[in-house]
């Protein structure tokens, strides 16, 4: 899918998000992309996770209407950066990289808490609807297992709260479905390109439930997937 990305896929400016990547879509073949500006294994899995993102909506149809090219959900794109995400984490891909035994298990150790952490954050933030500042940090601080400011958890609550949760337990699912289909190295199979691309092409007129649903994979798999994960981290 290189060239999708390649023709579809830009840098949005010289200076990096500070946080996560960002998505500016002017229309399937113009999507511009800010990474974030972290180092280490946190960039690499959130700059994943734009990537993933942005190669969802890259390979939707230019043949629907505006409307459905566009979706305001975008579960699937955004289950195609869970997705990434997930891949920079794999032991298989950290050793393609060159690096040492230990340096692989530490990489993949930071990565899967990364992953674990945006998925419990997800959670919480459907959750805090409505509720008051210091609930929302008491959610945050049960997501994240510490003690944290009410000022820490102001970022919660936002309207993108449930496509985002829908989008990392479909990502944690994707991947399990995908190394079902197409064994433990699925990333590096030609074949794999076939059922994303046709989760992406039909945009708004489906969702990650549906794609899931077509491929045979059951809702649980996310939280096995996810338990695996955990015992990474």
């Amino acid at each position: 899918m290189r060239g999708t990305l390649a023709s579809h896929v830009h840098v949005a400016s010289a200076t990096p998000h500070p946080f996560r990547a960002r998505l500016a879509v002017r229309r399937p073949e113009d999507i511009r992309l800010a990474g974030p500006a972290l180092d280490g294994v946190l960039g690499e899995v959130f700059a994943a996770e734009g990537l993933g993102r942005a190669l969802g909506l890259a390979l939707v149809s230019g043949d629907l209407s505006p409307a459905l090219r566009r979706p305001v959900a975008a579960s699937v794109s955004r289950a195609f950066g869970a997705l990434l995400a997930q891949v920079v984490a794999d032991p298989i891909a950290l050793r393609r990289r060159g690096l040492t035994r230990s340096e692989t298990e530490r990489a993949q150790r930071s990565a899967a808490a990364v992953i674990l952490v945006v998925a419990r954050l997800a959670a919480a933030d459907v959750l805090v609807a409505g509720d008051a500042l210091e609930a929302r940090s008491a959610w945050v601080g049960r997501a994240l297992g510490a003690d944290v400011e009410p000022g820490s958890a102001v970022c919660l609550g936002s309207s993108a709260a449930r496509p985002r949760f829908r989008g990392v337990l479909g990502g944690l699912a994707l991947f399990a479905a995908l190394r079902e289909l197409h064994d433990e190295d699925w990333f590096r199979n030609p074949r794999a390109a076939e059922p994303l691309r046709g989760a992406a092409t039909p945009g708004g007129r489906t969702s990650i439930e549906a794609v899931l649903g077509d491929l045979g994979a059951a809702p649980d798999l996310a939280f096995e997937r996810l338990l695996e994960i955990v015992a990474r981290a």
